[in-house]
């Protein structure tokens, strides 16, 4: 239990993966991330027989002591009722990995992620991916679905690949200085955000099954894409450059560690803003939400630094975390449902010979756009969503639970 009581507990979920974990964070998308929720709240015991220290106990004790201290059989309390049906309260009663099922459900069941190929104005083939939201309410007489497009991504051309090699090959040089933190980094990055926002375990459960939720659900979202596009790596265009790591079986763009790493500081961000917004605190909320988000672009820069993406990567992964954040964000009730935006990446029109600039996706403040405002870079733009998010109580439940950590 040595490593329980520190949020490096968090990367070490990774571990649960094996040498799998190598291949990137696509491992806590799995069951394996999800089971190991758990491992992140060790000893807070939450749920866990295990933490009271009689997970070992001998059966035949059990049974003996039993039938030593039990009176004769009274049957069932006449007192004790049902539970009331369909209470998010009652997710305080289950374990972490539960708790994480439940939530995934329900998320996940109103996303779809829709593969489109277009041809161009000048006849070029265009491969788009987006995600939706899809809502039904069967309450309704005539049951009505709310649809609206959250995420659009166009995948670059292979040229655009090809261009950004040069960088790919002239970030090797910064191997030497940043292999502990990429070694690091492979999985959930618990360790970095503990030491920006003093986390611990003990104290911040549920904001770490928060973050958590947000890594599984937007490299889920993620994945999909990757393999929609199922886009060379950079040791396949060229074999000088041989990656610091394993390469990945999965397509390289988007980037998955720039989704996560975007999605979880806005997230947290979020939480350290509503504790600043809702005390007298005079801890600088909106401080660590840019030191946030420039650990969240060290992280994803990394990447290409050990060979394994390409600059544009990290771009669309960026964004694409950032508007799964917002939507998260929305179904907790944490920002407003009707203030989102529809936000397209165009890989086509991504200068090839630029590298990732990542606060042009930001307002001058330092802060994500939530709407249809800019000015954006080219690559980029953003719309009206034209919808409504509705919260959902079982999330909303998370988030309050979360923020009252931060009281």
């Amino acid at each position: 239990m040595a490593g329980v009581g520190s949020t490096a507990g968090v990367a070490g979920v990774a571990g649960v993966a094996g040498v799998a974990g190598v291949a990137g964070v696509a491992g806590v998308a799995g069951v394996a991330g999800v089971a190991g929720v758990s491992q992140v709240m060790g000893a807070s015991g939450v749920g866990h027989v295990s933490a009271l220290g009689l997970s070992g106990a001998p059966i035949e004790g059990l049974l003996t002591h039993r039938e030593a201290i039990a009176d004769a059989w009274k049957g069932a309390s006449a007192a004790v009722g049902p539970l009331t049906p369909n209470l998010p309260e009652h997710l305080r009663r289950c374990p972490p990995d539960i708790r994480a099922w439940s939530l995934d459900q329900a998320l996940l069941s109103e996303l779809q992620v829709r593969y489109e190929a277009r041809v161009s104005n000048t006849g070029d083939p265009v491969h788009a991916c987006s995600v939706w939201h899809v809502s039904v309410d069967p309450t309704a007489a005539a049951p009505s679905a709310t649809v609206g497009k959250l995420v659009e991504i166009v995948c670059p051309p292979i040229e655009t690949f090809q261009a950004q090699l040069e960088f790919v090959e002239s970030y090797a040089d910064l191997r030497g200085d940043r292999a502990a933190e990429i070694a690091s980094q492979i999985g959930p990055q618990g360790a970095y955000w503990e030491t920006v926002l003093n986390l611990r375990p003990w104290q911040h459960r549920h904001t770490l099954e928060l973050a958590l939720l947000t890594l599984r659900i937007s490299n889920a979202l993620m994945q999909r894409i990757k393999l929609v596009f199922s886009c060379r790596r950079p040791v396949e265009l060229s074999p000088q450059i041989q990656p610091m790591l394993p390469t990945p079986g999965h397509g390289a763009f988007p980037s998955g560690h720039a989704n996560e790493a975007f999605a979880v500081a806005t997230v947290l961000g979020a939480l350290a803003s509503n504790a600043k917004a809702n005390s007298s605190s005079a801890w600088p909320a909106e401080h660590a939400l840019r030191i946030l988000y420039r650990q969240a672009y060290r992280i994803a820069t990394n990447r290409p630094v050990a060979g394994l993406h390409f600059p544009v990567d990290h771009a669309a992964g960026q964004m694409h975390g950032l508007s799964v954040a917002h939507y998260l964000l929305a179904r907790c009730g944490a920002l407003p449902g009707d203030g989102l935006a529809t936000y397209a990446f165009d890989g086509r029109a991504y200068d090839r010979n630029t590298e990732h600039e990542y606060e042009k996706q930001f307002a001058a403040d330092g802060t994500t756009r939530l709407g249809p405002g800019g000015p954006f870079p080219a690559y980029i733009s953003a719309s009206a969503l034209g919808t409504t998010i509705p919260v959902s109580p079982l999330l909303k439940w998370l988030w309050d639970a979360a923020a009252a950590e931060w009281a």
